[in-house]
């Protein structure tokens, strides 16, 4: 090659580099077919999976889900952004633990009580899905990421239970999950705790399906229950409708006052406050749960939806999303609509990569 020509070649490359320098940054299409997200912003779907759990602890996103498997595994990453992209670790292997209950693990979610970290989850004997109950693992240090021992199951009736999550009211726990009395729908129970890990009395019926909605599908269905909070006022919402319709959404309880575990308590939205959207490709958003922005000044929803309008069975793939919640003029939260796939969604405010 002669200097003339090494020369020119030099020269061409410098000006392709400075063109790409100045071009404004674009979407760039990912293995969803969608695009990736700009600077400051990213895209849904965060990754596969069902049943998310999200929390922002410590300068860190963490995130769970169902595995139908053995395992609880954990994500985790300083931005929203790339938390996707994070290695899976397994944080609690039924296996290992002193319980028969160690197959087809679903919806693992974390809370923090003093200086430990508590795994509800559910899980099944062999292959028989009837036998699923509710379980709790406890951290053996002050990480989200464990690892978790066994600790008890959660006993109620002896039946079908599923979904369990924490509700604190008045600086008393109540643990609430999905069950299904045989025959029956599924409904939601609740009961008080005496610790993270002990029902200090028999559950009772908080809510069951009494809405058209509530109904679709094969059978009438609660589950996924989950509380947030705001400004004094507590809130439970819920996922209702067979979990494998395009029509699966969530409901909205508020409590009112007077004893959490009676169902008087409790006010029930007739319409969902969260649903399809055919417009934006979005159909049965539902099992979910709530996360405060690393600022503190947001609340989000992470949760699971499909993109085709056709699903029936529960089993088929959903993808995790999470977008900001708004609320109402009169307190209530207001989830606003699922937004699409590969839309450049802001940041919570105060993660590393946000423009906030």
């Amino acid at each position: 090659m002669t200097r003339p020509l090494r020369t020119v070649i030099a020269a061409m490359i410098i000006a392709v580099l400075a063109g790409a320098l100045a071009a404004p940054a674009t979407a760039v299409p990912d293995d969803h077919g969608t695009e990736r997200a700009r600077a400051g912003t990213f895209a849904n779907p965060i990754r596969d999976g069902a049943d998310p759990w999200l929390a922002f602890h410590d300068g860190r996103y963490f995130l769970a889900s169902t595995t139908a498997s053995n395992v609880v595994t954990m994500s985790s990453s300083r931005s929203l952004a790339t938390l996707g992209a994070a290695t899976a670790t397994v944080v609690y292997d039924a296996r290992t633990q002193p319980t028969a209950y160690q197959d087809n693990i679903w919806a693992p979610e974390l809370h923090r009580f003093g200086d430990r970290w508590y795994l509800y989850y559910t899980a099944q004997i062999g292959g028989d899905i009837s036998t699923h109950r509710n379980f709790v693992a406890e951290s053996q240090g002050d990480s989200p990421l464990g690892p978790y021992t066994f600790k008890a199951q959660l006993q109620g009736p002896d039946f079908f239970s599923i979904d369990g999550t924490v509700l604190e009211v008045h600086d008393q726990l109540y643990y609430v999950y999905a069950g299904i009395p045989s025959p029956g729908a599924q409904k939601l129970y609740i009961a008080p705790l005496s610790n993270p890990w002990t029902l200090a009395a028999e559950p009772r019926i908080l809510s069951e399906p009494t809405y058209e909605w509530e109904k679709i599908g094969n059978g009438e269905t609660q589950e996924g229950p989950y509380p947030i909070y705001r400004n004094g006022r507590i809130f439970l919402t819920y996922s209702a409708a067979q979990c494998g319709t395009p029509d699966y959404a969530i409901g909205l309880l508020s409590y009112t006052g007077g004893d959490p575990a009676d169902r008087a308590s409790w006010t029930k939205t007739p319409e969902p406050i969260f649903s399809k959207s055919p417009e934006n490709g979005v159909y049965g958003p539902g099992h979910h749960s709530f996360f405060t922005s690393p600022d503190g000044t947001e609340d989000w929803i992470v949760y699971h939806a499909r993109d085709y309008p056709n699903s029936t069975d529960c089993g088929e793939p959903r993808t995790i999303r999470a977008q900001k919640i708004n609320w109402t003029a009169d307190g209530r939260p207001d989830l606003g609509v699922p937004v699409p796939l590969g839309v450049p969604v802001p940041l919570p405010a105060g993660d590393p990569r946000s423009r906030k």
